[in-house]
């Protein structure tokens, strides 16, 4: 329902979302391309872990990601991470209501691989589409 200002560490961060009554969520935990909270998700209290982000491009990252929602008793979401509208519905959870959140019946619904990115990208797929190769 507010803001939540930058610079605060993860803990801090998860303590604001949970007093707004918000979930958690741990994303793309152990990306090697991109920040991520990487063990600190083993000491902050969130609610739910990424296991499957269709823009990760390293497998093993996704592994580590759901070894360690396993082990600390994490459900898993998937997620598209989406950069334009291509790319949106990749990742999907499915919920019958918001409360699925709270009460953890989220379950994963679809965690197909993203296309690269640069295709999915208007202008450079008009470019490639001119030229006959895409």
């Amino acid at each position: 329902t507010e803001n939540i200002k930058k610079g605060l560490n993860a803990a801090e961060t998860v303590e604001k979302i949970h007093e707004q009554g918000g979930i958690a969520i741990a994303a793309h935990p152990y990306d090697h391309f991109r920040p991520s909270v990487k063990d600190v998700v083993k000491r902050v209290k969130f609610d739910y872990i990424e296991i499957y982000n269709t823009r990760a491009p390293f497998i093993p990252d996704i592994w580590k990601a759901q070894r360690v929602a396993y082990q600390l008793g994490l459900k898993g979401v998937s997620a598209s991470d989406a950069h334009s509208i291509e790319e949106v519905g990749y990742g999907t959870v499915r919920v019958k209501s918001l409360n699925d959140f709270s009460t953890g019946k989220v379950k994963i619904h679809r965690a197909d691989w993203t296309p690269p990115w640069i295709f999915t990208y208007g202008k450079f797929r008009r470019l490639l589409r001119k030229y006959g190769l895409y």
